[in-house]
């Protein structure tokens, strides 16, 4: 994502155009930027594997400087997300925060889109999608396999001294098994590199972790015990359905899944009442960054977005129809994704030709997803009988399923 550091400044400033302060959903939007930049100054998507972490240091110098512009929650949430680059687990519940019922500084939170950016659409269409998961999805860390310190940090990688895999070892009497494979199998040194897949399962098939657990005499705190679980959850659920093909590189279709096949097969057939949450690849080059939605709305219009009523892609004959998908992430809320296109249909409601329009913020290229999957549990997760280590699943098979489910079922 090319942005730089002025992206922060900016939409600070064009908040402040309309109200004298930042609130809640403003302050998301300004992580959302900060970890993009995290990201552009490591290689990576999320930036959190990187002891640079631009987006951190131009976060924090603007709430130093600006720290009375910023309501008490904002604070929080900003505060919370610069510690541990996650949200605390409350802050997408609006009803629990009382200064929301009484802002009269400005109009409804429905046209923020057309104050903040000029250019989003002013006519939506009508609503053809209102989907919710089964589940709602939660933030499990991505374990990156570069280092964040030489040797390793625990809170970052799984590997580390003093981490989840040691403890492990010690608690179960492994003799420093499960962590010794994991050094020789998942130490790399690209900053992208991770366990983003194992993660979106995780928190799509799974209860969050809350507790700290003592076994033998070592305490598991919910982080230890997130990170195991994605050591284990390939034994646990199916991957499956998926579509669109990965980008790797030139000669590789970078708009793939194309708006016809993200809405025909993916969302017509996914989107629908009990199914799990689609787990989509949002960064469309050859890395990969893939994170669990658990709602969708989807929108028809036969009209254009503002700003692209001349698009020299759409074609002038045919039934033509404009789509925008807002895609939500519970767990990742930074990470939620608006994607707009075109398809053109036949008689026979056929897609005839499609396309991707822009994102409504020019500096975000990735304006489809690059594939999309969901996973299944094999059975009953609150079972026992259903956490079984399956051979060729793990990718670290010195770890059992049901040594993690004796602490997973303590802590949730």
């Amino acid at each position: 994502m090319a942005i730089n550091s002025s992206s922060l400044a900016n939409s600070y400033n064009g908040y402040l155009k309309y109200h004298d302060s930042i609130d809640h959903e403003e302050a998301l939007e300004l992580i959302k930027i900060a970890g993009d930049l995290n990201a552009q100054s490591s290689g990576g998507c999320c930036g959190r594997s990187s002891s640079k972490r631009v987006g951190d240091k131009e976060l924090s110098s603007l709430i130093e400087q600006n720290r009375s512009k910023f309501d008490s929650e904002s604070l929080k949430d900003l505060n919370y997300w610069l510690k541990h680059h996650r949200l605390p687990s409350d802050s997408n519940n609006s009803s629990s925060r009382p200064d929301r019922g009484n802002r009269t500084d400005r109009t409804d939170r429905t046209d923020r889109a057309d104050r903040v950016d000029p250019n989003a659409p002013t006519d939506l269409g009508k609503v053809i999608l209102d989907w919710s998961a089964n589940k709602t999805t939660w933030t499990c860390p991505w374990w990156p396999m570069a280092p964040v310190v030489p040797g390793g940090d625990p809170i970052n990688n799984l590997y580390a001294p003093g981490g989840c895999l040691e403890k492990y070892d010690q608690a179960f009497g492994k003799n420093g098994a499960s962590r010794d494979h994991e050094l020789k199998t998942h130490l790399s040194a690209v900053g992208w590199h991770g366990h983003c897949n194992n993660a979106a399962m995780v928190e799509s098939a799974l209860r969050e972790p809350v507790k700290d657990v003592e076994k033998n005499g070592v305490i598991f705190t919910p982080h230890d015990i997130k990170g195991l679980l994605c050591k284990v959850v390939s034994s646990l659920v199916i991957s499956e359905d998926m579509k669109g093909n990965r980008y790797n590189g030139a000669g590789d279709n970078p708009y793939d899944p194309d708006p016809a096949v993200f809405m025909d097969d993916i969302l017509k057939n996914w989107a629908k009442p009990g199914e799990p949450p689609i787990i989509l690849d949002v960064d469309n080059t050859e890395q990969v960054w893939n994170f669990g939605f658990d709602k969708i709305k989807g929108y028809e219009s036969d009209k254009a977005p503002v700003g692209l009523l001349a698009h020299p892609t759409v074609p002038n004959a045919g039934k033509v129809k404009y789509y925008r998908f807002e895609c939500t992430s519970t767990g990742h809320p930074e990470r939620n994704q608006v994607y707009r296109g075109w398809i053109q249909r036949g008689a026979d409601g056929k897609a005839l030709d499609r396309q991707w329009f822009p994102k409504e913020d020019p500096a975000d290229k990735n304006c489809n997803p690059d594939f999309a999957w969901r996973c299944k549990p094999r059975g009953d997760l609150m079972n026992p009988a259903n956490w079984k280590t399956l051979d060729g699943e793990q990718d670290n098979p010195f770890i059992s399923a049901a040594d993690v489910w004796s602490l997973y079922q303590a802590s949730i």
